[in-house]
């Protein structure tokens, strides 16, 4: 699985943010320019990131953009590119890559867990009623989560106990009672 970098996420939010179907920088930069103040923060960042920042420079020269991309660069440069400590609009550009990213990797790793759920219930170790009711999860997500593979149905940490069960019950060769941590 390949994690999701900031320059990555940022060619994705750009994307989706301008009329532009491309990522070239002039336009979008004219984009900015027409009024698309959400993309000042990611063009900004993104511009450092692929080594643009002398390019965007150039086109925002005659903007009122201009003088902001130059703060912009003495803080990025003061804070060793450490873009969440730019102010609270880099902070949120942050958080939200950071959501995405962690995202793909949760999603993963359900993935990997549900799969691991599977064998062993298929192995007849218990059912899923059994493990349903010893972990006290409610039947229609776990039924959604294994059966349809809905990954949002289920949280890691119930997919965890989901797991630890069937490794308790492969272990003692019956499962554990409701008594028992998880």
């Amino acid at each position: 699985m390949r994690v999701l970098t900031l320059r990555g996420f940022l060619k994705r939010y750009l994307t989706e943010l301008s009329d532009s179907p491309d990522l070239r920088m002039t336009n979008l930069v004219d984009d900015l320019l027409a009024g698309n103040g959400r993309l000042k923060e990611p063009l900004f960042v993104y511009a450092k990131l692929t080594a643009q920042g002398g390019r965007l420079r150039a086109l925002l020269a005659d903007s009122v953009f201009a003088g902001e991309y130059e703060q912009f660069e003495r803080r990025y440069e003061a804070h060793d590119g450490d873009v969440a400590l730019l102010g609270p609009r880099y902070a949120k550009l942050m958080a939200s890559y950071v959501s995405v990213r962690d995202r793909s990797a949760e999603k993963h790793l359900k993935s990997v867990m549900r799969e691991k759920v599977l064998k062993g219930l298929h192995a007849g170790q218990m059912s899923k009623y059994q493990m349903a009711k010893e972990l006290g999860l409610n039947q229609g997500n776990m039924f959604a989560f294994l059966g349809k593979g809905e990954l949002g149905a289920m949280s890691v940490s119930n997919a965890r106990a989901m797991v630890a069960l069937l490794d308790h019950a492969t272990s003692f060769g019956v499962p554990a009672t409701s008594g028992e941590e998880r």
